[in-house]
Protein backbone atom coordinates (compact mmCIF):
# COMPACT_ATOMS: atom_id res chain seq x y z
CA UNK A 1 0.00 0.00 0.00
CA UNK A 2 1.88 3.28 -0.87
CA UNK A 3 -0.27 6.67 -0.52
CA UNK A 4 1.31 9.87 -0.26
CA UNK A 5 -0.76 13.22 0.18
CA UNK A 6 -0.12 16.83 -1.16
CA UNK A 7 1.30 17.71 2.11
CA UNK A 8 3.77 14.95 2.13
CA UNK A 9 2.54 12.44 4.74
CA UNK A 10 1.61 8.81 4.48
CA UNK A 11 1.78 5.20 4.42
CA UNK A 12 4.70 3.45 2.00
CA UNK A 13 5.09 -0.40 2.04
CA UNK A 14 8.08 -2.66 2.20
CA UNK A 15 8.89 -3.05 -1.68
CA UNK A 16 8.57 0.81 -1.60
CA UNK A 17 12.27 2.36 -2.15
CA UNK A 18 11.09 5.57 -0.41
CA UNK A 19 11.64 3.24 2.94
CA UNK A 20 15.19 2.53 2.71
CA UNK A 21 15.54 6.08 1.21
CA UNK A 22 14.13 7.09 4.12
CA UNK A 23 16.37 5.75 6.54
CA UNK A 24 19.38 7.21 4.94
CA UNK A 25 17.80 10.38 5.85
CA UNK A 26 18.69 9.57 9.80
CA UNK A 27 20.43 6.99 11.66
CA UNK A 28 17.97 4.77 13.08
CA UNK A 29 17.77 0.87 14.73
CA UNK A 30 17.57 -2.21 13.09
CA UNK A 31 13.56 -2.30 13.95
CA UNK A 32 13.38 0.13 11.50
CA UNK A 33 14.50 -2.02 8.56
CA UNK A 34 11.94 -2.92 6.38
CA UNK A 35 12.59 -6.97 6.60
CA UNK A 36 12.40 -6.80 9.99
CA UNK A 37 9.14 -5.29 9.57
CA UNK A 38 8.00 -8.09 7.02
CA UNK A 39 9.28 -10.60 9.90
CA UNK A 40 7.04 -9.24 12.68
CA UNK A 41 4.10 -8.41 10.61
CA UNK A 42 3.73 -11.99 9.71
CA UNK A 43 4.02 -13.22 13.72
CA UNK A 44 1.67 -10.34 14.97
CA UNK A 45 -1.06 -10.26 12.42
CA UNK A 46 -1.13 -6.95 9.80
CA UNK A 47 0.56 -4.90 7.24
CA UNK A 48 3.85 -3.54 7.58
CA UNK A 49 3.83 -0.01 6.65
CA UNK A 50 5.87 2.65 6.79
CA UNK A 51 4.58 6.06 8.02
CA UNK A 52 6.41 8.73 6.45
CA UNK A 53 6.04 12.60 6.05
CA UNK A 54 8.23 14.72 3.92
CA UNK A 55 8.44 18.40 3.97
CA UNK A 56 11.73 18.60 2.20
CA UNK A 57 13.01 21.26 5.14
CA UNK A 58 11.91 18.11 7.97
CA UNK A 59 10.03 14.95 8.37
CA UNK A 60 9.89 12.22 10.61
CA UNK A 61 9.26 8.21 9.56
CA UNK A 62 7.92 5.26 11.84
CA UNK A 63 7.09 1.79 11.05
CA UNK A 64 3.49 0.46 11.47
CA UNK A 65 1.71 -3.03 11.34
CA UNK A 66 -1.81 -1.63 10.56
CA UNK A 67 -4.13 -4.20 11.85
CA UNK A 68 -8.02 -4.83 10.34
CA UNK A 69 -10.79 -4.53 13.06
CA UNK A 70 -13.45 -5.98 11.50
CA UNK A 71 -12.86 -9.59 13.49
CA UNK A 72 -14.46 -7.42 16.41
CA UNK A 73 -17.56 -7.27 14.08
CA UNK A 74 -19.49 -5.89 11.22
CA UNK A 75 -19.80 -2.27 12.98
CA UNK A 76 -16.11 -2.37 12.52
CA UNK A 77 -15.13 -3.07 8.55
CA UNK A 78 -13.07 -0.89 7.05
CA UNK A 79 -11.43 0.12 10.40
CA UNK A 80 -7.79 -0.33 11.75
CA UNK A 81 -5.78 -0.05 14.92
CA UNK A 82 -1.56 0.49 14.19
CA UNK A 83 0.64 -0.82 16.66
CA UNK A 84 4.64 -1.03 16.91
CA UNK A 85 6.22 -3.87 15.87
CA UNK A 86 7.94 -6.22 18.66
CA UNK A 87 11.29 -4.01 19.53
CA UNK A 88 11.64 -0.67 19.46
CA UNK A 89 11.01 1.09 16.36
CA UNK A 90 10.26 4.27 17.99
CA UNK A 91 9.29 7.27 15.47
CA UNK A 92 12.63 9.20 14.02
CA UNK A 93 12.91 12.91 12.82
CA UNK A 94 15.03 14.95 10.80
CA UNK A 95 15.72 18.68 9.64
CA UNK A 96 17.13 21.96 11.60
CA UNK A 97 14.84 22.06 14.58
CA UNK A 98 12.83 19.09 14.57
CA UNK A 99 12.30 18.91 18.37
CA UNK A 100 9.98 21.79 18.01
CA UNK A 101 8.50 20.74 14.90
CA UNK A 102 7.36 17.35 16.74
CA UNK A 103 3.95 18.76 17.51
CA UNK A 104 2.93 19.97 14.04
CA UNK A 105 4.61 16.65 12.81
CA UNK A 106 2.47 14.10 14.77
CA UNK A 107 -1.01 16.37 14.74
CA UNK A 108 -0.16 15.50 10.75
CA UNK A 109 0.32 12.24 11.39
CA UNK A 110 -2.70 12.08 13.29
CA UNK A 111 -4.63 13.84 10.91
CA UNK A 112 -3.61 10.97 8.01
CA UNK A 113 -4.34 8.23 10.61
CA UNK A 114 -7.45 9.25 11.26
CA UNK A 115 -8.31 9.48 7.45
CA UNK A 116 -7.14 5.88 7.19
CA UNK A 117 -9.80 5.06 9.59
CA UNK A 118 -7.08 4.22 12.15
CA UNK A 119 -8.95 4.05 15.74
CA UNK A 120 -5.78 3.65 18.00
CA UNK A 121 -1.98 4.04 17.85
CA UNK A 122 0.70 2.20 20.48
CA UNK A 123 4.00 2.82 19.96
CA UNK A 124 7.30 0.90 21.44
CA UNK A 125 9.64 3.69 22.12
CA UNK A 126 13.75 3.33 21.67
CA UNK A 127 15.65 3.96 24.73
CA UNK A 128 18.68 5.29 21.95
CA UNK A 129 16.81 6.40 19.19
CA UNK A 130 14.01 9.50 18.50
CA UNK A 131 12.45 11.73 21.01
CA UNK A 132 12.63 11.94 24.45
CA UNK A 133 9.77 10.76 26.68
CA UNK A 134 9.39 14.32 28.26
CA UNK A 135 8.75 15.54 24.31
CA UNK A 136 6.12 12.96 23.61
CA UNK A 137 4.38 12.88 26.68
CA UNK A 138 2.30 16.56 26.21
CA UNK A 139 1.10 14.58 22.94
CA UNK A 140 -0.40 11.19 24.43
CA UNK A 141 -0.14 9.19 26.93
CA UNK A 142 3.69 7.93 27.65
CA UNK A 143 4.09 4.57 30.45
CA UNK A 144 7.70 3.88 31.39
CA UNK A 145 7.61 0.09 31.79
CA UNK A 146 11.13 -0.45 33.32
CA UNK A 147 14.33 -0.38 33.13
CA UNK A 148 16.57 -2.05 30.32
CA UNK A 149 20.32 -3.46 31.10
CA UNK A 150 22.86 -1.93 28.54
CA UNK A 151 26.76 -1.52 27.86
CA UNK A 152 28.83 1.35 27.18
CA UNK A 153 31.52 -0.26 24.86
CA UNK A 154 33.52 2.59 24.46
CA UNK A 155 35.59 1.80 27.25
CA UNK A 156 36.42 -2.09 26.70
CA UNK A 157 37.87 -2.86 30.04
CA UNK A 158 35.35 -0.76 32.22
CA UNK A 159 32.76 -2.96 30.31
CA UNK A 160 34.13 -6.35 31.22
CA UNK A 161 34.79 -4.97 34.96
CA UNK A 162 30.74 -3.92 35.21
CA UNK A 163 30.22 -7.62 35.12
CA UNK A 164 30.27 -8.54 38.80
CA UNK A 165 33.35 -10.61 40.18
CA UNK A 166 31.13 -13.89 40.18
CA UNK A 167 30.53 -13.85 36.94
CA UNK A 168 33.94 -12.36 35.99
CA UNK A 169 35.02 -15.48 37.40
CA UNK A 170 33.25 -17.91 35.92
CA UNK A 171 33.54 -16.22 32.29
CA UNK A 172 37.30 -17.20 32.40
CA UNK A 173 36.80 -20.87 34.02
CA UNK A 174 34.83 -21.63 31.25
CA UNK A 175 36.56 -20.17 28.54
CA UNK A 176 39.70 -21.99 30.14
CA UNK A 177 37.63 -25.19 30.20
CA UNK A 178 36.99 -24.70 26.77
CA UNK A 179 33.68 -23.67 26.39
CA UNK A 180 33.76 -20.76 23.24
CA UNK A 181 31.69 -18.80 21.08
CA UNK A 182 31.22 -17.96 17.44
CA UNK A 183 29.00 -15.49 15.55
CA UNK A 184 27.55 -16.06 12.20
CA UNK A 185 27.50 -20.15 12.54
CA UNK A 186 24.31 -20.55 10.09
CA UNK A 187 24.52 -24.01 10.10
CA UNK A 188 23.79 -23.88 14.08
CA UNK A 189 20.51 -22.27 13.68
CA UNK A 190 17.85 -24.96 13.60
CA UNK A 191 19.86 -26.27 17.38
CA UNK A 192 19.37 -22.25 18.36
CA UNK A 193 15.90 -22.12 17.49
CA UNK A 194 15.06 -25.17 19.93
CA UNK A 195 17.15 -23.75 22.96
CA UNK A 196 15.46 -20.53 22.58
CA UNK A 197 11.85 -22.25 22.63
CA UNK A 198 13.36 -24.54 25.43
CA UNK A 199 14.09 -21.47 27.18
CA UNK A 200 10.72 -19.62 26.76
CA UNK A 201 9.05 -22.94 28.08
CA UNK A 202 11.39 -22.75 31.40
CA UNK A 203 10.51 -19.34 31.39
CA UNK A 204 6.53 -20.12 31.25
CA UNK A 205 7.02 -16.94 28.09
CA UNK A 206 3.58 -16.06 26.56
CA UNK A 207 2.87 -17.37 23.17
CA UNK A 208 3.35 -14.01 22.11
CA UNK A 209 6.94 -14.88 22.45
CA UNK A 210 7.17 -18.51 20.23
CA UNK A 211 8.51 -16.81 16.99
CA UNK A 212 8.86 -19.50 14.42
CA UNK A 213 11.34 -20.69 12.54
CA UNK A 214 10.09 -19.05 9.28
CA UNK A 215 10.34 -15.92 11.24
CA UNK A 216 13.85 -15.94 12.14
CA UNK A 217 14.84 -17.35 8.78
CA UNK A 218 12.78 -14.41 7.26
CA UNK A 219 14.90 -11.97 9.42
CA UNK A 220 18.41 -13.85 8.10
CA UNK A 221 17.27 -12.57 4.32
CA UNK A 222 16.00 -9.61 4.62
CA UNK A 223 17.79 -8.11 7.41
CA UNK A 224 21.76 -9.03 6.33
CA UNK A 225 24.33 -7.90 7.46
CA UNK A 226 22.07 -6.31 10.33
CA UNK A 227 21.26 -9.68 11.93
CA UNK A 228 23.58 -12.12 13.95
CA UNK A 229 23.95 -15.53 15.49
CA UNK A 230 26.14 -15.98 18.26
CA UNK A 231 26.49 -20.13 18.95
CA UNK A 232 27.86 -21.00 22.27
CA UNK A 233 30.13 -24.84 22.15
CA UNK A 234 31.16 -27.01 24.93
CA UNK A 235 35.06 -28.09 24.76
CA UNK A 236 33.88 -31.39 22.24
CA UNK A 237 32.11 -29.23 19.91
CA UNK A 238 28.58 -29.84 20.98
CA UNK A 239 25.69 -26.82 20.96
CA UNK A 240 25.14 -25.55 24.55
CA UNK A 241 22.66 -22.20 23.43
CA UNK A 242 23.26 -19.63 21.47
CA UNK A 243 21.51 -15.61 20.72
CA UNK A 244 20.60 -13.78 17.66
CA UNK A 245 21.44 -10.01 17.91
CA UNK A 246 21.22 -7.06 15.91
CA UNK A 247 23.49 -4.62 15.02
CA UNK A 248 23.21 -1.16 13.31
CA UNK A 249 24.35 2.66 13.71
CA UNK A 250 26.13 1.65 16.43
CA UNK A 251 23.96 -0.36 18.97
CA UNK A 252 24.04 -4.01 19.32
CA UNK A 253 20.41 -5.41 20.68
CA UNK A 254 21.03 -8.34 22.63
CA UNK A 255 17.66 -9.80 21.19
CA UNK A 256 16.41 -13.46 21.08
CA UNK A 257 18.39 -16.34 23.28
CA UNK A 258 18.12 -19.82 23.62
CA UNK A 259 19.72 -22.17 26.56
CA UNK A 260 19.47 -26.13 25.76
CA UNK A 261 17.70 -27.92 28.89
CA UNK A 262 20.91 -30.31 28.82
CA UNK A 263 23.38 -27.28 29.46
CA UNK A 264 21.17 -25.43 31.56
CA UNK A 265 23.62 -25.77 34.33
CA UNK A 266 26.62 -25.01 32.38
CA UNK A 267 24.89 -21.38 32.16
CA UNK A 268 26.50 -20.34 28.38
CA UNK A 269 24.33 -17.26 28.20
CA UNK A 270 26.85 -15.43 30.22
CA UNK A 271 29.63 -15.99 27.91
CA UNK A 272 27.57 -15.32 24.99
CA UNK A 273 26.40 -12.00 26.25
CA UNK A 274 30.22 -11.64 26.79
CA UNK A 275 31.37 -12.41 23.31
CA UNK A 276 29.14 -10.10 21.73
CA UNK A 277 30.19 -7.58 23.90
CA UNK A 278 33.59 -8.45 22.58
CA UNK A 279 32.53 -8.88 19.08
CA UNK A 280 30.55 -5.46 19.57
CA UNK A 281 34.17 -3.58 20.69
CA UNK A 282 36.13 -5.34 17.80
CA UNK A 283 33.74 -3.41 15.40
CA UNK A 284 33.52 -0.03 16.70
CA UNK A 285 29.81 -0.52 18.22
CA UNK A 286 29.47 2.03 21.36
CA UNK A 287 26.16 0.26 23.03
CA UNK A 288 24.89 -3.27 23.60
CA UNK A 289 21.33 -3.15 24.51
CA UNK A 290 21.13 -5.96 26.75
CA UNK A 291 16.93 -5.11 27.55
CA UNK A 292 15.37 -5.93 30.35
CA UNK A 293 12.82 -8.91 32.07
CA UNK A 294 9.94 -10.27 30.08
CA UNK A 295 7.16 -8.11 29.11
CA UNK A 296 9.26 -5.47 31.30
CA UNK A 297 8.93 -6.78 34.06
CA UNK A 298 11.61 -6.76 37.14
CA UNK A 299 12.03 -10.75 36.72
CA UNK A 300 14.79 -13.43 37.13
CA UNK A 301 15.75 -12.44 33.46
CA UNK A 302 16.72 -8.88 34.31
CA UNK A 303 18.19 -10.00 37.26
CA UNK A 304 20.19 -12.28 35.36
CA UNK A 305 20.78 -9.12 32.87
CA UNK A 306 21.40 -6.73 35.88
CA UNK A 307 24.07 -8.80 37.35
CA UNK A 308 25.92 -8.37 33.94
CA UNK A 309 26.11 -4.31 33.62
CA UNK A 310 24.17 -1.75 36.31
CA UNK A 311 23.71 0.64 33.54
CA UNK A 312 19.89 1.27 32.70
CA UNK A 313 17.93 3.10 30.42
CA UNK A 314 13.97 3.12 30.79
CA UNK A 315 11.60 1.43 28.00
CA UNK A 316 8.83 3.27 27.36
CA UNK A 317 5.25 2.90 25.32
CA UNK A 318 3.45 5.95 23.71
CA UNK A 319 -0.64 5.51 23.31
CA UNK A 320 -3.06 7.62 21.63
CA UNK A 321 -6.75 7.13 21.00
CA UNK A 322 -7.54 8.86 17.69
CA UNK A 323 -11.19 7.15 17.20
CA UNK A 324 -12.65 7.58 20.38
CA UNK A 325 -16.42 7.07 19.87
CA UNK A 326 -14.98 3.80 17.71
CA UNK A 327 -12.94 2.60 20.67
CA UNK A 328 -15.03 2.91 23.17
CA UNK A 329 -17.40 0.89 21.34
CA UNK A 330 -14.94 -1.49 20.62
CA UNK A 331 -14.22 -1.53 24.11
CA UNK A 332 -17.67 -2.50 25.12
CA UNK A 333 -17.67 -4.97 22.17
CA UNK A 334 -15.68 -6.77 24.16
CA UNK A 335 -16.70 -6.31 27.69
CA UNK A 336 -13.86 -3.81 28.30
CA UNK A 337 -15.94 -0.52 28.49
CA UNK A 338 -14.65 1.89 31.18
CA UNK A 339 -11.93 -0.59 31.75
CA UNK A 340 -8.64 1.29 32.20
CA UNK A 341 -5.17 -0.36 32.82
CA UNK A 342 -1.69 -0.79 31.53
CA UNK A 343 -3.05 -2.94 28.33
CA UNK A 344 -3.57 -1.06 25.03
CA UNK A 345 -5.77 -0.82 23.40
CA UNK A 346 -7.92 -2.31 26.11
CA UNK A 347 -10.46 -4.46 23.11
CA UNK A 348 -7.41 -6.54 22.15
CA UNK A 349 -6.98 -7.31 26.21
CA UNK A 350 -7.57 -10.88 26.51
CA UNK A 351 -9.14 -12.62 29.39
CA UNK A 352 -7.50 -14.29 31.95
CA UNK A 353 -8.40 -18.32 32.04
Amino acid sequence: MNRISQQGAGFVGIDDPRWSQALRRVPGDFFHLPGYMQASAQHEGGEPLLFLLDTGTHGMLLPLIKRPLEGFGKAFSGYYDATSAYGYPAPLYWGEGWRTLVPEMHAQMEAFLREERVVSLFLRLNPFFGAEDALLAPLGAVASHGPSVFMDLRDGEKSWLGINDKNRRFINKQMGQGYRVEVDQWQTIDVVIDAYYQSMRRLGAAPFYYFSKGYFELLVRETQPHFHLATSFSPDGEVTGGAFFSEMNGIIHYFLMGVLDAHRDGSPSKILVNAIRLWGIENGHSTLHLGGGLGARRDGLFDFKYRLSKQVTTFSTFRKILLPDMYHALAASQGRGGEEGDFFPIYRKPWEA
